[in-house]
């Protein structure tokens, strides 16, 4: 995103615009945001992929997250039409969330995280976010700060195996055997 990074005074011929300094570092990615026509097909889909649903307000939205701790949701859809709304991504200081509002053309001020995305980053006072549209694409991009919560417990006790065999080793053995013996009768 060209608007978030500052030229450098010596810029190469073959870098008009300079050589691109960012405002910031982005720490990881926080959450995605979509909208979607049906939230109880979405709802469905989410529980199958193996995301814990957080918050659902029917007709509305859902919030879903992982098993990680300090990612209180990961995932949230709105009702609307089929698209993507944006992303957020998490900053490890406070100071990088000023340092957007200050420089980003129209990006809000550092405000506290409020409603259900603010009870959900179980950090209240502490969980911040600035957010502003791409002017190239037109998403919403959020920088957070702050956000907290517990980790999830996995719904296995064990892993799955997905292999039915006698073992994992007895059923490669046997696709080897048939890899090479196709293999030596196409060559030959």
């Amino acid at each position: 995103m060209a608007y978030l990074q500052r030229p450098r005074p010596n810029a190469k011929p073959h870098e008009p615009w300079g050589k691109a300094e960012p405002l910031i570092k982005a720490h990881d990615l926080a959450y995605v945001r979509f909208s979607c026509p049906d939230l109880e097909t979405m709802h469905t889909f989410i529980n199958e992929f193996g995301l814990k649903v957080v918050h659902y307000e029917k007709n509305k939205c859902i919030y879903s997250r992982g098993l990680e701790k300090d990612y209180p949701y990961a995932h949230i859809v709105h009702q609307g039409p089929p698209k993507f709304i944006g992303f957020a991504f998490r900053v490890n200081k406070l100071e990088d969330l000023h340092t957007l509002a200050n420089n980003v053309p129209n990006c809000t001020s550092v405000e506290e995280m409020t409603g259900i995305e603010g009870k959900l980053s179980n950090n209240p006072g502490i969980a911040k976010k600035v957010s502003f549209i791409d002017p190239v694409n037109g998403f919403l991009i959020e920088a957070v700060y702050g956000q907290k919560c517990d980790e999830i417990p996995s719904r296995h006790a064990q892993r799955i195996l997905y292999n039915y065999g006698v073992s994992i080793y007895t059923s490669y053995k046997k696709l080897y055997h048939t890899y090479i013996y196709i293999y030596i009768y196409t060559n030959t």
